[in-house]
């Protein structure tokens, strides 16, 4: 018996009055719960069509239906088939806007295919029909995750500021006052980069509305076609979620667990947990796996990639000999990739350079090959 899943019925019910009401009453005293709910005519002026959605498993369902057909307006049930029918829903959503975000929601609505069908000073209207799936995903683009951020941060600088302790951060802040606790000196600091992160973000929205603007007479009339490049960071403005509070969590506890491993057998090399890694890498690979695979790997995957920069980044360390340096970036590229480049320049030399070189100039071309011509750029 499959879990509870949501299901869309169709009902072919006799054209009077009373009939809605007769049907919505069965599905309530059955405890279900009607999501959506039309009412559209027929071809028969005499029936009528009921298209509902409800969330049931397969026996609740079968029973649901046998007593649905017992009712004596309803003429024929379908339970569709997802994998068989078009499914879509619509979509009118109001947003606040001002002159500081309408770049932004044009800017989301052109990559959803949303209309926006009424502006205002002060709102905008958008209109979107699609799936079910793409109408959560669009919605999911105006919640606001800053609570989970202060939470996590908090987490985070929390657990780091006590490893380090309170006389160690008075040393080094000359701004954590005699007569402020360390638990509150804590709370303030992790609330004080919340709010670092948030004007960060903001100032990364501003910025791409504005150069997206500038750039459109270019692509235009320069260079027809072409797109901006810009920072992996302006994926934050378009994640789903809380997929980059998941990302920097599960990717910092695989460097976490990887630096204990380091500790444990005796890692010539200790990585340090970094900040832009967990953040910058972690977090936007998050906002990708959560569109493919969905919060499990978003989770999954984040949490790997913590550990391939800690326990890699030590090999990479190793094998370059940057010990006497004391720095290491530590990205999942500068681990992976890199290291590769390193073990050829290391052990072949000039001829290691070359391989590397084009190895570099053929991924970008398998990857055309194996694209859609037409719409790769």
């Amino acid at each position: 018996m499959e879990s509870n899943q949501r299901r869309v019925i169709s009902l072919l019910v006799d054209n009077q009055s009373g009939v809605l009401a007769r049907v919505s009453n069965l599905f309530c005293r059955r405890g279900f719960n009607i999501d959506t709910l039309t009412v559209s005519a027929t071809n028969d002026p005499a029936v009528s069509r009921i298209t509902l959605t409800i969330t049931s498993d397969d026996r609740a369902l079968k029973q649901l239906i046998l007593q649905t057909e017992r009712l004596e307006v309803t003429r024929q049930v379908f339970v569709l088939d997802k994998d068989k029918t078009l499914q879509r829903e619509l979509l009118l959503l109001k947003v606040a806007s001002d002159v500081h975000n309408r770049a932004e929601l044009r800017e989301i609505a052109n990559i959803y295919k949303a209309k926006i069908i009424d502006l205002s000073p002060d709102s905008m209207v958008f209109e979107l029909i699609g799936k079910p799936e793409k109408i959560d995903a669009f919605l999911k683009m105006f919640e606001d995750n800053i609570t989970a951020t202060s939470t996590l941060m908090l987490v985070f600088f929390g657990t780091i500021m006590a490893i380090l302790g309170e006389d160690f951060m008075r040393q080094i802040d000359s701004g954590f006052a005699e007569t402020t606790a360390f638990p509150v000196y804590i709370l303030i600091q992790s609330l004080y980069f919340t709010v670092y992160l948030q004007i960060l973000n903001m100032g990364v929205k501003l910025f791409v509305g504005e150069l997206t603007a500038s750039f459109k007479g270019i692509s235009d009339k320069l260079l027809p076609g072409a797109v901006p490049a810009v920072d992996c960071a302006v994926a934050f403005n378009y994640a789903p979620g809380n997929a980059v509070t998941i990302g920097f969590l599960c990717g910092m506890v695989g460097q976490v667990i990887a630096i204990l491993g380091l500790i444990v057998f005796h890692s010539p090399v200790i990585i340090i947990m970094g900040f832009t890694t967990v953040f910058f890498d972690n977090a936007i690979i998050a906002i990708f796996a959560n569109k493919r695979g969905g919060v499990k790997a978003a989770m999954i995957i984040p949490f790997i990639c913590g550990l391939i920069q800690v326990l890699l980044g030590a090999v990479t360390v190793w094998l370059v000999e940057l010990v006497p340096y004391g720095g290491w970036h530590g990205t999942t590229d500068f681990s992976t990739v890199w290291l590769g480049i390193s073990a050829l320049l290391k052990w072949l030399g000039l001829p290691g350079a070359i391989i590397a070189i084009i190895l570099m100039l053929l991924v970008p071309q398998i990857q055309y090959a194996k694209s859609d011509k037409e719409n790769y750029f």
